[in-house]
C-alpha cells in the first residue's frame, strides 16, 4: 500500500476523503448478500435492466450535486463491475463449499435500497470534497485503499476504483439532462 503525506490537507478534507472510501466499501459490502440471494434462487449475476436504471439515477443525482454525469457514470460502472466480480467470486466459493450458507438479509428490495442510498451519500460526499479541493489527488486516494477491505477484490481492482474516483469532476455551469 502506498501512503501519501496529508500535511497539506485540512482536517475536513481528510475526513471527507475517508468517508468516501468508507462509502465505497459499504456499497461493496452488500454484494455477498446480493450474490447469496441470486445463488440460492438460481439467478444469474448479470442484471442489465437493473444496471441501466441505476446508471440513469446516478447521472441524474450527479447533476443535482453539480458533478459531471459522464465521469460519475464511469466511476459507478467500475463499482458495478467490482460488485459483479465479488458476486462471481462468492458463487465460486459457494459452489466448492458443500453445505455453505451465509447470514444477512436476503430481501433484494431492501438491499437495493441500501445500495442506492449509499450511492447517493457517496455522490454528496464527492461533491462536498470537490467543492473544497477542486480535484482528487490520486496520491491522496491511494492512502485510502486500505478502507476497501473486501478480500475478493485484488489490489489492481481497488486501484481502478480509485482511479475512476479521481476522474470525477465538478461542473461550474448547468449540464444537460439525461
Amino acid at each position: 500500500m502506498i501512503v501519501a503525506s496529508h500535511a497539506h490537507e485540512t482536517k475536513s478534507g481528510v475526513i471527507e476523503l475517508r468517508n468516501i472510501a468508507r462509502l465505497i466499501q459499504r456499497r461493496l459490502s452488500y454484494m455477498p448478500a446480493i450474490a447469496w440471494y441470486k445463488f440460492k434462487n438460481g439467478k444469474g449475476i448479470e442484471e442489465h435492466a437493473q444496471e441501466g436504471i441505476l446508471i440513469y439515477k446516478i447521472m441524474q443525482e450527479a447533476q443535482q450535486y453539480r458533478l459531471d454525469p459522464i465521469s460519475a457514470q464511469s466511476f459507478f460502472r467500475v463499482q458495478i463491475a467490482a460488485g459483479k466480480t465479488i458476486q462471481h467470486r462468492c458463487f465460486a466459493e459457494w459452489m466448492f463449499t458443500p453445505g455453505f450458507h451465509t447470514s444477512g438479509s436476503t430481501d433484494l428490495t431492501e438491499l437495493r435500497q441500501c445500495i442506492s442510498q449509499t450511492g447517493s451519500n457517496m455522490l454528496r460526499e464527492i461533491s462536498a470534497y470537490l467543492r473544497s479541493k477542486q480535484h482528487f489527488s490520486l496520491d491522496d486516494l491511494l492512502t485510502y485503499e486500505e478502507y476497501i477491505t473486501d478480500k475478493r477484490l485484488r489490489s489492481h481492482e481497488k486501484m481502478l476504483l480509485l482511479t475512476q474516483l479521481a476522474a470525477i469532476v465538478r461542473v461550474s455551469s448547468e449540464v444537460r439532462h439525461y
